[in-house]
């Protein structure tokens, strides 16, 4: 792939390593966008990429939101639902959503869904499944408490997976966060990542790197990382 003059630019500041206190100014300086990019959090691991017991997952709850919010769909055959829960949802709905979806709609940023409608969602799973939109219950995303899931994603509740290579892809913030904003969520991921490794993180986590939307990434000091965890 060709890369840009101003791409090839920001490659060529870059030094092997960075501190966690310089990597946000670094990483913000690469950003080619116009738009006020991402900031990515991305860790290569050593995880068995074909034993689908190795998956890496679970949640954060990040302590500075970012972006705008999330549009929050509800699959559900029930029809009791408090207009204290509706507040919380976007879209509401059962079968014409799920048509809906199976004919390309995607207006939602996340899909919540009570156990009784689960059978139903067999016919987009090849949709929803690749884009991570998959309802499941170990991430709370299939349940009958629909208040306290909903309100934990408006928090900046946020799941993570481990790709087919094993490693994990995380966005942390803005490019206009600040910098102790984007060290307190990056450090907040990390202690997540941490709690569900099978083994310590020294043994599971080969790099770690931090990157813009559009841009080169830079890689972080690994022991100094683990050593504030």
């Amino acid at each position: 792939m060709k890369r840009s003059r101003n791409y090839l630019t920001k490659l060529n500041i870059k030094k092997e390593k960075y501190s966690l206190e310089e990597s946000f100014t670094a990483v913000k300086g690469l950003s080619i966008a116009k738009f006020n990019s991402n900031v990515e959090l991305h860790l290569s691991t050593i995880m068995d990429k074909k034993n689908p017991n190795r998956i890496i997952r679970g949640s954060i709850t990040y302590k500075h939101k970012f972006g705008g919010e999330k549009k929050i769909l509800l699959l559900t055959d029930q029809k009791d639902i408090s207009e204290e829960i509706k507040k919380l949802y976007d879209y509401i709905g059962s079968e014409e959503y799920i048509e809906k979806i199976a004919n390309g709609w995607s207006e939602f940023d996340l899909i919540i869904a009570t156990p009784d409608i689960m059978p139903k969602l067999g016919s987009i799973g090849r949709i929803l499944g690749p884009k991570g939109l998959m309802p499941n219950p170990k991430t709370n995303t299939v349940t009958n408490n629909l208040k306290e899931v909903a309100e934990s994603y408006r928090r900046g509740k946020y799941d993570f997976k481990s790709d087919s290579t094993g490693n994990i892809h995380l966005v942390i913030g803005k490019v206009d966060n600040s910098n102790a904003e984007l060290k307190d969520n990056f450090l907040e991921a990390i202690r997540s990542i941490n709690t569900v490794l099978p083994k310590p993180i020294t043994q599971i986590v080969k790099g770690i790197f931090l990157c813009p939307t559009m841009g080169p990434s830079i890689k972080l000091n690994n022991n100094e990382v683990i050593s504030i965890i």
